[in-house]
C-alpha cells in the first residue's frame, strides 16, 4: 500500500524484505547513493520493535539510533517512517 502511494507520487521506490545485518547495510548504502537529484529521499522501516529497537525478519535488534546516523548522511531533505510494535 505505501509502494503504491509513493509510486502514484511519481517517486522512485525500492523495496526490501531484510533481516538484521542486511537492512543496516542496505541503510547505508542507500545513504552513500547520490541523491543531488532528488527533492526528498524517505526511509521507511516497518518492522517489530522493542524500546529503542527494530527486530527485522530474523528478529535479531538492530539499534534504532544506528538507523538514523547512517539516514543522517543523506546529502536532501530527508524523512525516516518506522513503525515498530514495541513489547
Amino acid at each position: 500500500m505505501l509502494k503504491a502511494l509513493f509510486e502514484q507520487l511519481n517517486m522512485q521506490v525500492d523495496k526490501y524484505d531484510y533481516n538484521s545485518q542486511d537492512l543496516l547495510r542496505q541503510v547505508s548504502e542507500f545513504a552513500r547513493r547520490n541523491h543531488s537529484d532528488k527533492d526528498i529521499a524517505i526511509v521507511v522501516i516497518l518492522a517489530h520493535g522493542s524500546f529503542g529497537k527494530i527486530h527485522p525478519s530474523n528478529k535479531e535488534a538492530i539499534l534504532v539510533q544506528d538507523i538514523l546516523n547512517e539516514v543522517d548522511k543523506i546529502k536532501t531533505r530527508k524523512w525516516v517512517l518506522i513503525q515498530a510494535c514495541r513489547k
